[in-house]
């Protein structure tokens, strides 16, 4: 899994698994088969197609889109939208949604 500390600007889409310690200054999509751990911040949304596995640390400043995927979420996110039925959520008590 790589690492990113630094800050990105605009829009990705991972195309391996990532430990984002940094910043990504736009939305950032998770592929299918991918894993990302968030511990840094995302200014936009966060998408996670079917079978993508995300951990939310940090911060995530636009909404969880989830496609699908399994997401455990201890950190801070504006909301959680699930489009899919395959979509896994876990919240922590100590998360904090501000939507």
């Amino acid at each position: 899994m790589e690492v990113f500390s630094g800050k990105t600007e605009g829009s990705i889409e991972l195309t391996e698994s990532l430990h984002l310690q940094g910043m990504v200054a736009g939305n950032l999509s998770v592929g299918s088969k991918f894993a990302l751990i968030v511990d840094g911040m995302v200014t936009g949304d966060l998408i996670v197609a079917d079978d993508a596995v995300v951990t939310i640390n940090g911060m995530v400043h636009g909404d969880v889109i989830a496609n699908g995927g399994n997401i455990k979420i201890y950190g801070c996110v504006k909301s959680v939208i699930k489009n899919s039925e395959t979509a896994q959520i876990w919240i922590s008590e100590n998360a904090i949604l501000t939507n």
